[in-house]
């Protein structure tokens, strides 16, 4: 869930999908269904980014965000606009509307990083230019931010199993921080950036 001010958002299961729902912290008040989407899994990630009073989540590989300032919020679609160099200093701009994964919005709550076509990528909370960060032949996932904004951790394939890398961005450059025979993935940071917390495989 997300906590803004007087109000919890969460999302909850309904005849099999996941819908959002806002709970007041004030009395004995009923939670009070946010979406109605009805179809498929619904709602996959959620989070709350308090600048702007936005909910930014996940649905079927799309982003989607939804203004808690309007008077009946509605959902808008956030499209990704990437960059691709071809030969020399051609240049391609695509505007993907599908493939989008695993967002996470960073401590700052100014960027979303993410996943498209197993690569890390990053881009404004409001969406449009997308950067890339990452470009391997192997999957990367779940890239989660540090508390000072300054690293994104993510696990990664190279091995035909999932271990735990973090990438710096000052320098660009990825460390590996396991290595393991079974999975090791699904991870988060510790509140002081210094450990990580994960879930394994290993016996």
């Amino acid at each position: 869930y997300k906590r803004q001010g007087k109000y919890i958002y969460y999302r909850a299961e309904i005849n099999g999908t996941y819908e959002i729902f806002k709970l007041s912290l004030e009395g004995n008040a009923k939670p009070e269904q946010i979406t109605n989407i009805k179809q498929g899994t619904g709602v996959d990630e959620l989070f709350y980014e308090p600048k702007n009073n936005v909910l930014i989540f996940a649905r079927e590989f799309y982003l989607f965000k939804i203004d808690l300032n309007q008077e009946n919020p509605q959902i808008a679609h956030i499209p990704v606009v990437v960059e691709t160099d071809v030969k020399g200093d051609d240049t391609i701009s695509r505007t993907y509307t599908k493939g989008a994964e695993n967002a996470d919005v960073d401590p700052m709550n100014k960027k979303i990083a993410f996943t498209l076509r197993g690569d890390l990528w990053v881009m404004p909370v409001e969406g449009g230019m997308a950067q890339q960060l990452t470009d391997t032949v192997y999957q990367e996932s779940w890239p989660r931010w540090s508390p000072d904004g300054k690293k994104i951790a993510y696990f990664a394939n190279p091995k035909d199993n999932n271990d735990l890398f973090i990438l710096d961005l000052a320098s660009g450059k990825s460390t590996q921080i396991t290595e393991h025979p079974k999975d090791d993935n699904f991870h988060g940071w510790s509140p002081d950036g210094k450990q990580l917390v994960f879930c394994s495989d290993r016996d």
